[in-house]
């Protein structure tokens, strides 16, 4: 079975039916056979907490395989049975494989809806580049004709403006950690347009969840790992549901969220010792084990409020952290903001022939440079 990406689904399935007084839903990729008690862990958990929206993204064999599966048609009638919205995985090549062909996909649209009834498709492996719009709205027209309610696509990325509204969501961040929200905003269109999917997420948390719902209507985390994170399921699921069943559904409503609509903004610049500024020096934040931002000095990243981070700076090179504005010498601080946060690191840049070293004492996080980073390392020459 291939490890595919998802999206999700309201339970009134049709397109812009998630109101703005909607929860925020899940999306769960259900790639295991239905016998595996996987299946039962997700209709348990829908019945704990039946007002969150409940979509699976079922793939009996990268499609829906060559013959109907007994197992599967049981398994999918006990899910809607519980109320969960089910999907159908078709792949679409990027819309220029092989095996892109409309026909073909079509044909396995079909199988999907005369031999398990499912409520809608997940067509994976989606372009984003402009000129394929209407490849997927004639998928999108084929599936609605056949009586299902629900499409979604996954890009894994941001797509232009132009692909919102070809199918009724979108998987625009599809990748290993929580991510960067304020690279997601979309001013003017649904967060119902919009699903996140993060893998090798020990637990996303409260604050992130809420946050993160001011983007997409849809999401999914879980602390399984490449090469098939979808292929069991996070082992904080219940928790994870609990979690989306507190978040204010007025958040969902918002449809001109914007990166400067979010809460504040933790700002890390660099300097050398005598206060000059210093661009591209790498600098990283987590917040609950997990990574969730990362880039070249001055880096921006967004926070919510009464969330803890751990902002991290590296050396690189004859640029050697010396401390924060605050005298702290450790390069990983931790902090709690309430408002806009300005953090400027310190480097000895070696300019005077001393060298400062400093040894950290943190435990809680190792941060290094890509090396696949402009300047082959943290720092980058502007």
């Amino acid at each position: 079975m291939a490890v595919l990406i998802l999206s999700f689904i309201p339970l009134a399935t049709m397109r812009g039916v998630h109101a703005a007084t909607a929860p925020t839903g899940i999306m769960i990729p259900l790639y295991a056979y239905p016998t595996d008690g996987t299946w039962t862990a997700v209709i348990q958990a829908k019945n704990a907490y039946p007002t969150v929206p409940f979509v699976a993204v079922i793939n009996p064999n990268s499609g829906p395989g060559t013959s109907q599966d007994p197992n599967y048609v049981a398994g999918i009638k006990d899910l809607q049975a519980a109320g969960v919205v089910v999907l159908g995985y078709v792949p679409t090549g990027y819309a220029t494989s092989a095996y892109s062909a409309i026909s073909s996909l079509e044909a396995q649209v079909s199988a999907y809806d005369s031999w398990y009834h499912v409520d809608g498709i997940f067509f994976d492996e989606m372009s984003n580049i402009a000129g394929y719009e209407s490849y997927y709205s004639t998928l999108d027209s084929y599936v609605k004709s056949l009586g299902m309610k629900y499409t979604v696509g996954n890009p894994g990325a941001t797509v232009p403006t132009t692909y919102i509204g070809t199918l009724d969501a979108l998987v625009i961040y599809e990748n290993g950690g929580l991510p960067d929200l304020s690279l997601l905003g979309y001013p003017g269109h649904s967060t119902s347009n919009f699903a996140i999917v993060s893998y090798g997420v020990a637990s996303p948390g409260q604050a992130f969840l809420t946050s993160s719902s001011s983007f997409a209507a849809w999401v999914y985390f879980t602390d399984a790992l490449m090469p098939n994170p979808y292929n069991s399921l996070p082992t904080y699921l219940k928790d994870e549901v609990a979690m989306l069943s507190l978040v204010p559904p007025s958040v969902t409503s918002t449809t001109t969220q914007s990166p400067t609509a979010t809460p504040p903004k933790v700002t890390v610049d660099s300097a050398d010792l005598g206060g000059n500024p210093i661009s591209g020096l790498w600098s990283t934040a987590q917040s609950n084990g997990n990574p969730i931002a990362g880039g070249f000095t001055p880096f921006s990243f967004p926070v919510v409020l009464g969330s803890t981070y751990i902002v991290c700076v590296a050396d690189f090179r004859s640029y050697v952290f010396t401390s924060w504005a605050d005298g702290s010498t450790n390069p990983c601080v931790t902090i709690s903001p309430t408002q806009d946060t300005a953090l400027t690191a310190s480097y000895d840049t070696g300019a005077s022939g001393t060298r400062t070293t400093t040894t950290s004492t943190s435990t809680s996080t190792t941060t290094a440079a890509p090396t696949t980073s402009i300047g082959s390392g943290g720092h980058r020459s502007d």
